[in-house]
């Protein structure tokens, strides 16, 4: 009788174990079936960063005077439409509506103009985006935040020229406005420099890319030309196959200040309310208004005892 128990644990101990060998198998080729699902899916959507700057410039940058360290420059994704076989993403980082982007100033820009891999970082809400390459950072970097000024007699091509090039700047100029350098070479007819367009106190920047065969993608960027911040940023994405729309996305990206207002509604809008909050306040002490309150209510219980 013993024996019997014992060749029937033994057999289904046994059995167990192979049980688990397979379904420890399937779950595993599920699993990577899954994730080469994923990573094709993520090949195709990828937003490909766009180098709207040529890297041979970046020493001779300089930024605003709001670009210094523990600066946060934030923008707020305010739309999000996309079919569920496409993300938008910045970096390794897949955006949703109401995520935050920002920019981090970690360095003083001018120990190390010509990384701002590694003096502006580049964070989706509390986590840093990560990139492939840091030159994918970099191109990321001047969507948002452009140079506010160029050292012309540090561009290559402009090294053996005096200047007087450049409008009604004067011989032996050699720092000059950023978008004055970009409407030169528009106005000359430079192909790289056709994408921008100039309304009022904004620059525009708007290209398409072809991603692959049948995968488009439209990006237009509005510059404040005080600050060289981006203000607005609408990118959109479409994938055909055959000529009919297999994935799609839509998104609105807006500059914020002050508590997520964006960037074209003013501060005082909070501020004001909280300043005549204070000030009523202040007022009401001043004029020992809780005391005459209480005075009052303490005088109408005397009366009504009285009655």
């Amino acid at each position: 009788m013993y024996m019997n128990k014992s060749k029937i644990f033994g057999t289904l101990l046994i059995l167990t174990m192979v049980g688990l060998s397979l379904t420890s198998s399937s779950l595993s080729s599920l699993a990577y079936d899954q994730l080469e699902e994923a990573n094709s899916l993520r090949a195709t959507t990828v937003i490909k960063p766009h180098d709207i700057i040529s890297q041979d410039y970046l020493n001779a940058f300089s930024y605003s005077s709001q670009i210094r360290v523990g600066k946060l420059i934030k923008f707020k994704v305010t739309e999000l439409e996309r079919t569920e076989n496409i993300h938008v993403q910045e970096g390794d980082k897949k955006i949703k509506k109401g995520d935050n982007i920002i920019i981090r100033i970690e360095a003083d820009p001018d120990l190390n103009l010509n990384h701002p891999d590694q003096w502006a970082l580049i964070y989706v809400n509390d986590v840093k985006a990560l990139y492939t390459r840091e030159s994918y950072q970099i191109a990321r970097f001047f969507h948002y935040i452009l140079p506010k000024t160029v050292n012309i007699s540090m561009v290559d091509f402009a090294q053996d020229l005096d200047g007087s090039m450049f409008g009604d700047y004067p011989i032996g100029t050699e720092v000059i406005s950023f978008f004055d350098f970009v409407k030169y070479f528009k106005e000359t007819g430079d192909p790289d420099f056709q994408t921008w367009e100039f309304e009022g106190n904004t620059a525009i920047y708007e290209y398409d890319q072809v991603i692959e065969t049948g995968n488009t993608s439209h990006t237009k960027l509005i510059y404040d030309m005080d600050t060289s911040f981006l203000n607005e940023y609408y990118y959109s994405e479409v994938h055909t196959v055959n000529g009919e729309v297999v994935a799609s996305a839509n998104m609105t990206l807006i500059r914020t200040h002050g508590w997520g207002l964006p960037y074209n509604v003013s501060t005082l809008v909070v501020w004001i309310p909280i300043m005549v909050f204070t000030l009523g306040i202040i007022i009401a002490i001043r004029l020992r208004v809780a005391q005459r309150i209480k005075i009052y209510f303490e005088a109408k219980k005397l009366a009504k005892r009285e009655e």
